[in-house]
């Protein structure tokens, strides 16, 4: 991993507009209220984290590997929706 979140909490952020994760570790992290939109991650890992109130307008994920992840209160767009492939 070229970049690693351990043992962190994300709360009332948002991630910059277009904010590329590449090959990045989040492990035992809570993430709440945090704005994700338009974020590109790819080839990134999400390890028993918690993630709460999460907007994801437009963003991107390609490659994810997850174990624990537990999702609540998420938000999405009908015309930028996320995207989450398999490349």
């Amino acid at each position: 991993m070229d970049c690693v979140f351990k043992n962190c909490q994300f709360i009332e952020s948002q991630i910059s507009l277009r904010t590329e994760f590449f090959r990045t570790l989040f492990m035992n992290s809570q993430f709440s209220s945090v704005d994700f939109s338009f974020t590109f991650l790819f080839d990134c890992e999400f390890m028993e984290i918690n993630l709460t109130k999460i907007k994801f307008k437009g963003t991107s994920i390609l490659n994810p590997k997850t174990e624990n992840v537990t999702f609540n209160d998420l938000e999405v767009d009908k015309l930028y929706s996320i995207r989450v492939l398999e490349v």
